[in-house]
């Protein structure tokens, strides 16, 4: 009776084996699936529109006083947005960002008589260094990010055919805040905000005919924005 119960343990042993080795693969299988990995989910390319709130109102008053009608307190921008989104398996939250170029369309001012007019126009860009989807979902998302801001207004004066430029170039940190929603799965449409906080020189570059300076500005405000692309 001995022998026969040593047989059957030696049986059970030698069929449980296998299935110890293989629940092991099993394991060692999962494990491997559990290693982050990247990969771009939401990503696109985008005409944008931008409207600028600009603070200028110490160089208004100073344009004013030389007989300008009126001065500049926003600006339009047109351009490229790129935008994209990026995942791993150990992070809750999609990491995304944002590369944008907008030129600022010119606009113009003038005395009564047009003997003196002045034109604005000039470029932003930004990019950011880390964002986050507040989301989980690739259809709707609401992303904020940390990044920068740079860019350059030019006030180009023209007074009885003598001409001024004036450049106020800036650099900002700028904390940013999108709204987007995909269509059939390629077009992006969204709406974006965003404020920056100067940090450079606040004095104009002046050259041509008037060395008058403009006052000093911080560019230090906010922008909205809409955009509508296409990507994956």
């Amino acid at each position: 009776m001995k022998n026969i119960l040593l047989s059957i343990g030696a049986s059970f042993i030698l069929i449980a084996l296998p299935a110890q080795v293989e629940s092991g693969d099993l394991r060692a299988d999962d494990k491997k699936s559990v290693t982050p990995t990247a990969e771009e989910t939401h990503a696109y390319f985008a005409a944008g529109c931008s409207y600028y709130f600009l603070p200028l109102a110490s160089v208004n008053a100073q344009l004013e006083s030389m007989g300008l009608k009126k001065g500049f307190t926003s600006a339009i921008g047109l351009g490229l947005d790129r935008g994209y989104a990026s995942v791993t398996s150990k992070l809750t939250h999609a990491v995304t960002g944002l590369m944008s170029f907008h030129y600022l369309l010119p606009q113009e001012s003038g005395s009564a008589g047009d003997s003196i007019k002045a034109t604005l126009n000039g470029y932003n860009a930004q990019f950011d260094l880390l964002g986050a989807n507040f989301l989980k979902s690739q259809t709707v998302t609401f992303t904020g990010g940390l990044g920068w801001a740079f860019g350059r207004l030019k006030l180009t004066e023209n007074k009885n055919g003598a001409k001024t430029t004036f450049l106020d170039k800036y650099f900002a940190p700028e904390l940013r805040v999108e709204f987007n929603v995909r269509l059939a799965d390629h077009f992006f449409i969204g709406l974006r905000y965003a404020y920056r906080y100067d940090v450079t020189k606040k004095s104009w570059s002046v050259s041509g005919a008037n060395p008058t300076n403009l006052a000093a500005t911080d560019m230090s405000g906010t922008m909205i924005g809409a955009f509508i692309g296409y990507g994956k």
